[in-house]
């Protein structure tokens, strides 16, 4: 799981108090929906399966680690997003994730696929918070 704080968080949070408590629960999870939802696509678009490539091109499919032809694919069907209040979890909870994400002594070199979906992808997640809080702020506002 990766945490991102957002800078200005403290006065987003001060904000959100004027707006009665449902409706800002419910506008500030939309928002960080918003933005893991987008971590969370690039995060599957990255992941590679067993005689693919990625979606995204970042892996050729002879880069691809041989897995139980069963399992291919479910560290990417794994990969998942819940939300909480104002926190978004992106992840995968399967076994083999960690072992894509980091290598193996064996001589596996690793192939991240949730670090680079983060890395890569914040500014944009980032931009999609704040969009979806100002339609919501405004929408509640007018």
């Amino acid at each position: 799981m990766a945490n991102v704080r957002v800078e200005g968080g403290e006065q987003l949070a001060a904000n959100l108090n004027r707006i009665a408590h449902e409706t800002r629960g419910r506008i500030g999870s939309e928002a960080v929906d918003a933005g893991g939802e987008l971590i969370q696509q690039k995060a599957h678009d990255r992941c590679a399966i067993k005689g693919e490539g990625s979606i995204d091109g970042y892996y050729q499919p002879a880069e691809v680690w041989s897995v139980d032809p069963a399992r291919a694919g479910a560290v990417k069907r794994s990969i998942k997003r819940i939300t909480e209040g104002l926190t978004c979890r992106v992840g995968s909870n399967h076994m083999i994730a960690p072992k894509l994400e980091k290598g193996l002594p064996s001589g596996h070199e690793p192939r991240p696929f949730m670090r680079p979906a983060l890395d890569e992808n914040i500014n944009e997640a980032q931009e999609r918070i704040g969009t979806a809080l100002w339609q919501g702020i405004t929408g509640v506002v007018r």
